[in-house]
């Protein structure tokens, strides 16, 4: 990971005295430093932060051993439309634009006819690329905010700190407009998750 914050985490969670057999290491995705290291690469809902996947593939195809394997799964093209609509929606109102110029999408969700190709360009035998449909399930209003006030922080971090609740606030009042809870007072939202294996 290249967050601090994260590897101080998980470094105190996974210690070395119970877990011998994990390493933490601070680094970029897109310019990873292993040669012929691995069997085996997972990533989970962790690349789509990424924009850019190119280098990242170049970079895990360096790190895997011969026939080695790599398993990765992450948002795609299609995920939480009905929260980028609403994201998108608020974010052209004039209270909010100024914040937001010069600003573009930060998510990575692609397509397996995106995605393919790039496998096969850094070098990979692909077994399958597809999209998973899967419901995200938030029991309460209350949980979905809490969700979204951490997943969002690129849109979130650009707006002033004493007008950031509102700005939550706005965003989930619109979500909840167009996609209303159901009668168990849950929310739902239509996620896709690209998943890809291949071989070197």
């Amino acid at each position: 990971d290249n967050s601090e914050e994260m590897l101080s985490l998980a470094t105190k969670k996974f210690n070395n005295e119970n877990y011998q057999n994990l390493k933490f290491k601070k680094m970029d995705a897109s310019s990873i430093a292993f040669s012929q290291h691995f069997n085996v690469v997972f990533s989970n809902a962790a690349l789509h932060w990424v924009i850019n996947h190119e280098p990242v593939l170049k970079g895990i195809y360096a790190a895997l051993k011969p026939s080695g394997r790599v398993l990765v799964q992450m948002g795609g093209k299609g995920n939480v439309a009905q929260v980028i609509e609403a994201v998108n929606t608020i974010i052209t109102k004039k209270q909010w634009a100024e914040y937001f110029k010069e600003f573009s999408f930060p998510y990575g969700f692609y397509s397996p006819e995106e995605y393919e190709p790039w496998l096969k360009k850094a070098g990979f035998t692909v077994e399958y690329v597809s999209l998973i449909p899967k419901d995200m399930v938030h029991e309460n209003l209350e949980k979905f905010r809490g969700w979204f006030r951490t997943t969002w922080l690129p849109y979130i971090n650009r707006i002033p700190s004493d007008k950031k609740e509102e700005f939550v606030e706005t965003i989930i009042e619109k979500h909840i407009e167009c996609n209303p809870p159901n009668r168990e007072g849950k929310i739902i939202n239509k996620m896709q998750r690209l998943e890809f294996k291949a071989i070197k």
